[in-house]
């Protein structure tokens, strides 16, 4: 969890940066300068919040890969790793 203003600090440093590469590159290919100003950016922070997202959800409904493979594992070791 974040404790102190200094690690939200980093944090947004982070995604400001995140934010400024996602606009370098996309420059050649935007006529619009308010597509550049606006919507990379967001589409640069929707793709760091996405994923986050989707995945603090995935952990808090309790879902995981290792749910599907421990039973199988424990009843037939080699059932994964067939020759």
């Amino acid at each position: 969890m974040l404790r102190g203003g200094a690690e939200v600090a980093l944090i947004a440093l982070g995604v400001v940066l995140f934010v400024a590469g996602a606009v370098a590159p996309a420059r050649r290919f935007v006529r619009r300068t308010s597509t550049l100003v606006v919507a990379v950016p967001l589409a640069a922070v929707a793709g760091i919040a996405v994923p986050g997202v989707c995945g603090r959800a995935r952990v808090g409904a309790g879902a995981g890969a290792s749910d599907e493979i421990q039973p199988a594992l424990r009843d037939n070791p080699r059932a994964i790793w067939k020759p």
